[in-house]
């Protein structure tokens, strides 16, 4: 028999037993099903459920409404994971009949393992009513389950998302989550790790460091950072209370400190570390948490990830002048009404216009990597600039920048009044150190 041959009769087979499990088994004949038997199991929305219960073997799990909260009121009193319950109330409320048949026959029902049904739930509305949905066994391809729905006679065939959203452990089911809340809430955030610590804090909604010493920060990160503390969930609950010295919380190897707009203050304190696991505690929990090493990460946040990589940050329209010394000359423009930047000196080339992509756009650069701790022999080099400029706004304040000579591929940029070196392309000092007759009356 040739191996094409065999496959084909493999593939006849399995498709033979397919339509049998799926059209045959039920008892219902093909040739009497509608072209499509789907319809609503019941229409109901989730502000009218007043509570859930979940019936699997011995245990018991029953989650509450309590305005638009939910909480677990069994086996034990605690809030409910919110992703949990709004994945589960959208199974239940949007239940489908895929399609059904009638069964009286016991044998049946223990087959589809609904005489004695792994999952039961109960659904009780606001207005006094109850639903309930018996699930048993997945068909043989695994896509639908066997269900009944209301005590009624006829077997259903329902999607398999129910069982997964409400075959949740009672863990599962609980709010494991850290902080909670949104970044709207937090005012301030003090990140301690041994003898590293910053602050930032939050002011007409920009976010700031001020702490070891002031910075802007990136809002990119800044932004997924804050959605990362509020998000945070633990992978388990290993205590509910205990003593925080046995899990390394006594001296935590970090702790992250949120100020909130309500006020007050929250901590997230990281002990020891088991396996590939970490143990927390949050300050107005009673708990001890288990946290995966990926969230670990991403609640150590580092200073250097977190600052501005933009040399410097200003307002275009609030920029008034720019003074820029290189090797080759010294350029000062200033910004006219029409936003045009006009040279004043040298005075070979006053009134014409400098090219904002020479004068300004050098300074809205991104810097490869932001270095805190500068070496002696970086910070030498800003003894003698290849490049000094200086920035004046509208108010009068200055903004003085140096850059260093390029050195294999960059070059090094120091802003006054900023402990931190910014480390960007050669391109950029490239671009600042234009002669004489390379600037004015230019294509811009």
């Amino acid at each position: 028999m040739k191996r094409s041959t065999l496959i084909l009769m493999i593939l006849a087979v399995a498709l033979g037993t397919a339509v049998y499990y799926l059209e045959y088994k039920p008892g219902k004949p093909r040739d009497e099903e509608t072209a499509s038997t789907s319809k609503p199991a019941w229409e109901i929305k989730s502000e009218e459920i007043a509570s859930i219960e979940i019936r699997r073997n011995v245990e018991t799990v029953v989650l509450k409404a309590e305005g638009e909260k939910w909480v677990m009121s069994q086996p034990l009193t605690a809030p409910a994971n919110d992703s949990a319950v709004q994945s589960l109330l959208s199974d239940l409320t949007g239940l489908t009949i895929e399609r059904e048949f009638p069964t009286t026959n016991s044998e049946e029902l223990k087959s589809y393992g609904l005489a004695a049904p792994g999952l039961r739930i109960e659904i009780k509305l606001k207005n006094g009513q109850s639903k309930v949905v018996e699930l048993g066994e997945k068909d043989v391809l695994g896509a639908s389950s066997y269900a009944r729905i209301d005590g009624g006679s006829n077997i259903a065939m329902v999607g398999t998302s129910l069982l997964t959203s409400a075959g949740k452990t009672v863990s599962e089911f609980r709010d494991r989550t850290l902080l909670g809340g949104n970044a709207t809430d937090l005012v301030g955030i003090s990140v301690v790790k041994g003898s590293v610590s910053f602050e930032i804090t939050q002011r007409d909604g920009t976010w700031s460091f001020v702490r070891p010493s002031t910075a802007d920060t990136d809002e990119s990160e800044i932004s997924s950072y804050l959605s990362t503390l509020t998000s945070a969930e633990a992978k388990e609950i290993v205590s509910e209370t205990t003593n925080g010295a046995n899990y390394g919380l006594a001296s935590p190897q970090l702790a992250v400190t949120t100020r909130l707009a309500a006020g007050g203050e929250r901590t997230i304190s990281i002990g020891a570390k088991e396996g590939e696991d970490y143990y927390v505690r949050v300050s107005d929990k009673p708990q001890i948490f288990r946290i995966s090493s990926s969230t670990f990460d991403q609640l150590n946040a580092t200073s250097v990830k977190l600052k501005s990589k933009t040399l410097v940050r200003f307002n275009r329209d609030e920029l008034q002048s720019i003074k820029i010394r290189n090797a080759n000359m010294t350029l000062l423009a200033e910004r006219g009404g029409d936003g045009k930047w006009v040279i004043k000196e040298p005075s070979d080339k006053k009134g014409q216009e400098a090219s904002t992509f020479q004068v300004v756009d050098p300074f809205e650069t991104r810097a490869s990597e932001v270095i805190e701790k500068p070496s002696p022999s970086i910070l030498a080099l800003f003894a003698k600039p290849l490049i000094e400029a200086r920035l004046t706004d509208n108010s009068g304040k200055v903004t003085t920048v140096r850059f260093t000579a390029a050195r294999d591929g960059s070059a090094y940029v120091r802003v006054d009044g900023r402990p931190d070196v910014y480390k960007v392309p050669d391109s950029v000092v490239e671009t600042l150190g234009f002669k004489a007759d390379q600037i004015g009356d230019l294509p811009k």
